[in-house]
């Protein structure tokens, strides 16, 4: 018996008994199934996976019905693949297929639609079948494309109308024909009275520029670039939707290089100029400022610059980007430390806690941060959500006497400060796939996970267990974690 086979026994099992919590748990690691290996392969086994996903996406229970639809079109990804390379009679085949596929999920797709009424959840829908079409080299299907017309004349006034019909023809049609076709409508949609539309058709833009890579396209996009950044200062909204399918291929030496510009003077430009403050442009794609805070989290002078024009949230989000210590960053969170809004000073003082052993002394008046000495050798600091030392979120211990602890140390640390019992049984680790409890390693950690919702990390040498840094994360109830008897055996 495959897996494919042993995990549909179960999903079905579940349901015919109506054990919602366990199909829920199923549904929830159904990632370890490696569904890829069955590929063009086994079609009674996918028919019936359909089947209970098509089910599952109508129950009443919300993380049931939505992990159905995620693995649903996971599944119409990978039961036929991509056609490139296949023969002419093959290709027809597979896609004769993945039609029928695609029009026989609709029905219950426009029923997880009326359920949730939800636009976010409808513009999210058409995107999926897109893409999914994009998957397989296949034009837009006739039957789809008419199923979404007709959701206008049915009970759907609150999520489908003139605007979202618009992005349907941008994100649906506009995006996958000629550019000499598409061009001027989506240079239209750019100046469009709607958010969303805006942005859609921004990011369909970009990505035909992406796609076309090194070819290039009339305009240029040094061209295309200036009446985009024109645009966005004065009306916000479209740059980060037309960035966003460069920063997701993670290639930005091709962007600047067509663009003739820097990505951080560019992104600098557009937010210290914008006449107003950036739109949300989700679910289409992340905005400038988003964008900004990952690039610029190495920049301390483009972040300095921020906060002097009074952009300290950003500037905060692109100081705390990166989870190591950043010399040039320390004089900039200790500034944002010392700042009257409460968010930014209890982030940037946990951020010192994590990454630069320092206890900031505004964050330990207000009572975010706490410095003890454990075992009158190493330093412990002690993160609080709220002020005044309440609500403890993590603790980070640092060997002093020397500059490592073996694995005995760390777990003496570990264990006294958060007891095996308040941790719960040894879980996977949500950041792996691994299937078993135990120890995930990544790079120079290793992380443990409880399921009583702690969060423990060794950092250092992983191979001969010498640690540098514990980390404790409680990701639990706030008012569980009691640091009372911690504090009193360190007075001793």
């Amino acid at each position: 018996m495959t897996e494919f086979e042993k995990v549909l026994l179960d999903l079905e099992a579940s349901f015919s008994a109506k054990d919602w919590a366990k199909l829920s748990y199923l549904l929830s690691n159904l990632y370890h199934l490696e569904l890829y290996r069955y590929r063009n392969k086994e079609p009674l086994l996918w028919e019936r996976l359909f089947s209970i996903l098509l089910s599952l996406l109508l129950s009443e229970f919300n993380d049931i019905s939505n992990l159905a639809y995620h693995y649903l079109f996971i599944a119409l990804h990978l039961e036929n693949g991509s056609t490139h390379g296949c023969s002419t009679q093959d290709k027809e085949q597979y896609l004769m297929s993945f039609k029928k596929r695609m029009i026989s999920c609709l029905p219950a797709l426009q029923e997880k639609l009326k359920k949730d009424q939800s636009s976010e959840r409808f513009l999210k829908l058409i995107d999926e079948l897109a893409y999914a079409e994009e998957l397989h080299d296949c034009p837009p299907i006739l039957e789809v494309a008419r199923w979404i017309e007709d959701l206008k004349e049915d009970d759907f006034s609150l999520i489908v109308n003139n605007n979202s019909l618009l992005i349907v023809e941008i994100v649906y049609l506009l995006s996958r024909i000629p550019w000499k076709d598409a061009k001027q409508k989506l240079m239209l949609y750019l100046d469009h009275e709607n958010t969303l539309v805006r942005a859609y058709a921004a990011r369909v833009l970009g990505r035909f520029y992406n796609k076309a890579g090194t070819k290039g396209l009339e305009p240029p996009l040094h061209q295309m670039i200036k009446t985009i950044t024109d645009k966005e200062i004065k009306r916000p909204g479209i740059a980060g939707p037309f960035f966003s399918p460069y920063f997701s291929d993670m290639d930005l030496n091709v962007f600047e290089k067509a663009a003739g510009l820097k990505t951080e003077d560019w992104l600098m430009k557009i937010i210290l100029e914008r006449k107003d403050s950036e739109p949300n442009t989700l679910p289409c794609a992340n905005g400038i400022d988003f964008f900004a805070h990952e690039i610029l989290a190495r920049n301390a002078g483009y972040i300095q610059k921020l906060i002097v024009d009074g952009k300290k949230h950003l500037a905060l989000q692109a100081a705390t980007e990166i989870n190591q210590k950043i010399d040039e960053l320390e004089p900039i969170l200790m500034e944002l430390g010392n700042d009257e809004n409460l968010d930014i000073c209890r982030r940037a003082c946990w951020h010192l806690s994590y990454n630069y052993q320092i206890l900031h002394p505004e964050g330990a008046k207000r009572g975010f941060v706490k410095k003890v000495l454990f075992n009158k050798g190493s330093e412990v600091f002690i993160n609080f959500s709220k002020e005044n030392f309440s609500s403890p979120y993590s603790a980070i211990l640092y060997p002093q006497k020397k500059n490592f602890l073996n694995d005995v140390e760390g777990w003496h640390f570990v264990d006294t400060i958060f007891p095996a019992a308040m941790r719960g049984e040894l879980i996977p680790h949500p950041a792996s796939i691994q299937k078993e409890a135990g120890v995930y390693i990544l790079g120079e950690e290793a992380l443990y996970a409880y399921r009583n919702g702690a969060l423990v990390s060794f950092a250092g040498d992983v191979k001969n267990k010498l640690w540098q840094q514990v980390t404790v994360i409680w990701h639990g109830s706030p008012d569980i974690w009691d640091l009372s008897a911690f504090y009193i055996r360190e007075k001793k």
